[in-house]
């Protein structure tokens, strides 16, 4: 993606607004703003979009849509004899056979066909926005710092690093949130994949730890996933990876899933889970710790890690994953 680096004069700094994250809130507002009349400027460090349409709604819908198709799929297949109609395949049997690369594959597509309406192109040069893509700083009541990266759109690498001052009339902080990485000893964020647009393919190590950032890059299958968590990210991530191919194991304190829902709601989500191979552990009181080895065994190469937990009664278990979110 192309950002601004024109040349200006110092006046050309000074904006009606600037909006700080571009996600659905900022661009929103930026568009509005900017269709009124208003000269402004958009500052974001990551992609324009934000969580909805790079790691939350539009991937997790997408793969939500695919894993329920497979679902169908997979009961169409085991209530085949019940049904007053088979399929026939010759001598050969029928089984459903999961394409976990091309699933991912799929829904990274969608979001890129997508993000065409979040573009810097489109933002910079229909809706005249200023993009600046780095980080922001307010150095006083009217004026924001910006630490700029210039970046090679092939391979991220940083091109260049520098400053600018940027003066404003009204400034709007849609900076959003990200995922917290939990306090478990041995989870030390260099463990963790946190960015949004890098591909497993490009390591040779597969994410061991990932977050609802990240887990959209995969494109090999862990064998085993652990959820940490039992709200609405966390069940229907782990019921869509279960479905297209994972062995998924949800852990959690509350004893149980959706605690902000209407009880009913959640069993009845509950029992669905457990019926598809989900496993739930809901009564976790400590998380003792995590250990991780790489298994040199494995190609492509993933690295294996053990959760161990406290359960109630004082009982300890160990579950065993080759990915975590």
């Amino acid at each position: 993606e192309k950002v601004l680096q024109k040349e200006k004069k110092s006046d050309e700094f000074v904006y009606d607004l600037i909006v700080i994250g571009a996600g659905s809130g900022g661009l929103v507002s930026a568009a509005v703003a900017a269709g009124g009349g208003a000269k402004v400027a958009i500052i974001e460090k990551n992609l324009l979009g934000g969580d909805c349409l790079n790691t939350g709604c539009v991937p997790s819908k997408s793969l939500i849509s695919i894993a329920n198709s497979v679902q169908k799929a997979r009961d169409f297949l085991e209530n085949s004899e019940k049904d007053p109609f088979h399929i026939v395949a010759g001598d050969e049997s029928v089984s459903l056979q999961v394409d976990f690369g091309n699933i991912m594959k799929k829904v990274r597509k969608i979001r890129a066909d997508i993000a065409k309406a979040d573009s810097v192109e489109r933002f910079a040069n229909s809706i005249g926005v200023d993009i600046y893509h780095g980080t922001a700083k307010f150095t006083s009541k009217s004026q924001i710092n910006v630490d700029l990266i210039r970046q090679n759109s092939s391979n991220s690498e940083i091109l260049e690093e520098y400053s600018q001052i940027l003066t404003f009339r009204r400034c709007i902080i849609a900076s959003g949130a990200s995922p917290r990485i939990p306090s478990i000893p041995g989870v030390h964020k260099s463990l963790v994949d946190t960015n949004p647009t890098t591909l497993s393919t490009q390591s040779s190590r597969i994410p061991l730890i990932m977050t609802s950032k990240s887990i959209f890059n995969l494109e090999y299958a862990p064998k085993k996933l652990v959820v940490i968590g039992s709200g609405p990210i966390a069940i229907e991530l782990a019921q869509a990876f279960q479905r297209i191919g994972c062995s998924v194991t949800v852990l959690g304190r509350s004893g149980k899933i959706l605690g902000k829902e209407d009880r009913d709601v959640g069993e009845f989500i509950e029992k669905k889970l457990r019926n598809e191979g989900v496993s739930l552990c809901l009564d976790v009181t400590e998380y003792i710790g995590v250990t991780v080895e790489d298994d040199e065994s494995s190609v492509p190469l993933f690295s294996r890690g053990c959760v161990k937990v406290k359960r109630s009664g004082d009982l300890e278990e160990n579950f065993e994953f080759d990915g975590m979110l």
